[in-house]
């Protein structure tokens, strides 16, 4: 197929902020995953699908498979509003849990 130019796993851009290595960041309604540290301003490449451990609001209550959103602060929340949508919940977390496995793009 002459027409192929990516798998669609990873893009290239232009990072907005200092990343961290395995940082969730909304690129516009694609959410993607950090593959590296970057500084602003510089080239940086992330992962657009796959499930990783992502930083969660501490006070919400996400079950199984519920649609989860990212914060502006980077925080993966069960709030839709004011949020972009990140993907489904890979794993449950309660109340006072930090983290949780996220499906991104899904």
């Amino acid at each position: 197929m002459k027409n192929l130019t990516s798998l669609g796993r990873t893009v290239d851009f232009t990072a907005g902020a200092n990343l961290a290595s395995g940082q969730a960041i909304a690129l516009v309604d694609t959410i993607v995953v950090s593959n590296g540290a970057y500084a602003s301003g510089s080239p940086a490449v992330g992962t657009a699908e796959g499930v990783f451990t992502l930083s969660k609001v501490s006070a919400d209550v996400i079950a199984i498979g519920e649609k989860v959103y990212l914060t502006g602060g980077g925080n993966i929340t069960k709030t839709a509003s004011g949020n972009t949508y990140a993907g489904k919940a890979w794993s449950a977390a309660g109340n006072g849990v930090t983290s949780i496995d996220v499906k991104i793009n899904a």
